[in-house]
Formats: C-alpha cells, structure tokens, sequence
C-alpha cells in the first residue's frame, strides 16, 4: 500500500492526508511494490525481436528506396 509522507520540521516523516494522484511531497511503497517496480517492462527476447524487425525494415526499405533510384538513374543516362 502507497502512502504520501512528507517531512516535518523536526525532522520526522510523518504520513499526510493527500492522496496517491495529489501527493506534493514524497509517496512511501511497500517492499511489494518496489519490487514489481524494479521489474523489466521488456524482456532480453523482446528487445531483441523489435531491434530485429527494427534493422530489417531499415534494410529493406532502404534496398527499395535504392532499387528505384537505380532504375531511375538508368532511365535518365539513356536519354
């Protein structure tokens, strides 16, 4: 459970009535919590699924993109 906590002016940490959304000060998680935040979003596969997709798509878009500046090219030297 998330809490919002700030500091008093002695010092101590002291837990305030604002909620999670409204939280100005700083906001207290569990060891739970911490943890899942610490988890990975994307996993070592998935990075490198997307890179590859990714690199591929460079490739052949650009091996398309070349295919028809070649063609161009030609059209324009037997002219």
């Amino acid at each position: 459970m998330s809490i919002c906590v700030a500091v008093d002016v002695d010092g101590y940490v002291r837990q305030t009535t604002d909620s999670i959304e409204t939280c100005t000060a700083s906001v207290l998680v569990d060891a739970q919590q911490y943890n899942q935040l610490l988890e990975p979003v994307l996993s070592p596969s998935d990075i490198a699924y997307v890179f590859g997709w990714g690199f591929g798509a460079v490739v052949v878009i650009g091996y398309f993109g070349g295919y028809g500046v070649g063609i161009a090219k030609k059209l324009i030297n037997k002219i």
